[in-house]
């Protein structure tokens, strides 16, 4: 399709990449992102600068043709963030959404498909560390209380809106961090009381995992917060639930999100429901978040 290209010129792209100080259009399926180097062999389609933290083919986009998509594969062990959200070479292919934000080394881009690349930059965007945050006893608890709410909303790993619900204050990693020591409580605080539901939230913490989490001590004010320990349960079965909905659509597409999974049992919401409308109500929580009915 056309994309505006320099001086409002028509560009015929699947796609393109957004950057600081550069633009890149794929006219074809498939590309390699990596290190910049003086060798002409092997060379990637998008080079991304000379940083050490840039592995010579770091990453690719490809189309997924049985998907309908595009999908970011990791091939480096230094990994990239999507969105917010850690992957390295061991993780499956990433969907790419338009308006996905990418993190290589220090190089930050947007993924744009051509319906949807107007009015981004990337202004005030942070470049994300792989570090932990000194700074994480300083919340509140009303500010945890809020991300707690957007995190039930949703979806713990829905790094844009956690960020958003709580303020420009905190960067997003430091709201990467203290959401994934919150998960971390609530399986603490979950104890035996249901191994099968802790067992599946640790299995998914530890693929979400940001380095340095797991080897740090458990938040004190997330210990102390009464709220957690005893909604630990049904927080819990929350978390899972959306981040399900959400995988299976990213997987499956949201009109196949229930291809292959047998009828709802239980009464229908109203007498006219049908399948088409379990598909649509599932769409609308991964747009919109858990309970937002209006938008849904």
């Amino acid at each position: 399709q056309r994309m505006a290209g320099n001086a409002g010129v028509p560009v015929m792209a699947y796609a393109k990449l957004l950057g600081k100080d550069f633009v890149y259009y794929l006219t074809k399926s498939d590309i390699t992102l990596g290190r910049t180097s003086d060798q002409t062999e092997s060379l990637p389609d998008v080079q991304l600068g000379d940083s050490k933290k840039i592995s010579r083919l770091h990453a690719k986009i490809i189309f997924n043709r049985q998907r309908g998509r595009f999908d970011l594969i990791c091939l480096s062990k230094n990994g990239v963030y999507l969105d917010g959200r850690f992957i390295n070479r061991y993780f499956l292919p990433a969907p790419l959404d338009s308006g996905s934000l990418v993190q290589i080394g220090e190089t930050l881009f947007y993924f744009l498909l051509p319906f949807h690349s107007k009015g981004i930059s990337l202004e005030g965007v942070e470049i994300v560390y792989p570090k932990v945050h000194d700074d994480q006893q300083r919340w509140t608890q009303s500010q945890l209380t809020t991300l707690s709410d957007a995190m039930l909303t949703y979806g713990f790993d829905s790094w844009k809106n956690l960020h958003k619900s709580v303020g420009s204050r905190w960067s997003l990693q430091a709201v990467k961090y203290i959401t994934l020591k919150m998960v971390g409580s609530i399986c603490h605080h979950m104890g035996v009381s249901d191994p099968c539901l802790r067992s599946k939230l640790s299995k998914i913490l530890q693929e979400s995992q940001a380095v340095g989490v797991a080897s740090t001590p458990p938040l004190k004010i997330l210990e102390d917060w009464k709220t957690l320990r005893d909604n630990a349960k049904s927080w819990g079965r929350r978390i899972l639930l959306m981040y399900q909905i959400r995988t299976s659509v990213q997987t499956y597409g949201e009109t196949a999100v229930l291809d292959g999974v047998e009828e709802i049992a239980g009464p229908l919401p109203a007498v006219w429901w049908s399948r088409r409308h379990d598909v649509d109500l599932l769409r609308g929580i991964t747009r919109h978040g858990f309970g937002n009915c209006d938008a849904i």
